[in-house]
């Protein structure tokens, strides 16, 4: 009891001392040619709303590819039943569970990403971009 109480305190202790970082704005440099993202390192200008957005962004990415490996697995399921009624079925059923769990990740997507919006100043998921062949790195 006495060694979790201690280190309830050393670590509330950690939250308390440090409260202020006196480091330097990032300043924006225009024309520094290669070395601009050099000049722009250390900070992304983001605030709660922006970092949140970005979790729950990651979130619904991963429960939408979650989901969709899902239903190819029903559906690799469904062609090695060999017509087998109960392996049929199952795979039926992970397909439709497949399918309905895509439907509520893009329902809370677009439910978060509205309620959210309106107590969140900056808050936005909408901006979702996924790489493609025809994407150059910046």
């Amino acid at each position: 009891m006495k060694k979790s109480v201690l280190f309830s305190l050393s670590t509330l202790s950690y939250i308390f001392i440090a409260p202020f970082a006196y480091a330097q704005t990032v300043q924006p440099c225009d024309n520094a040619g290669i070395f601009k993202d050099i000049c722009n390192f250390g900070g992304s200008g983001l605030g709660v709303g922006g970092v949140l957005g970005g979790f729950v962004q990651l979130f619904f990415i991963l429960a939408a590819i979650v989901a969709v490996i899902y239903l190819i697995y029903g559906g690799i399921k469904w062609i090695t039943s060999r017509g087998e009624k109960d392996q049929v079925e199952s795979a039926r059923n992970h397909i439709i569970a497949a399918i309905v769990g895509l439907i509520v990740v893009f329902l809370a997507f677009f439910l978060i990403n509205f309620v959210l919006g309106f107590f969140i100043k900056g808050f936005s998921i909408n901006n979702i971009t996924l790489p493609s062949l025809d994407t150059t790195p910046q």
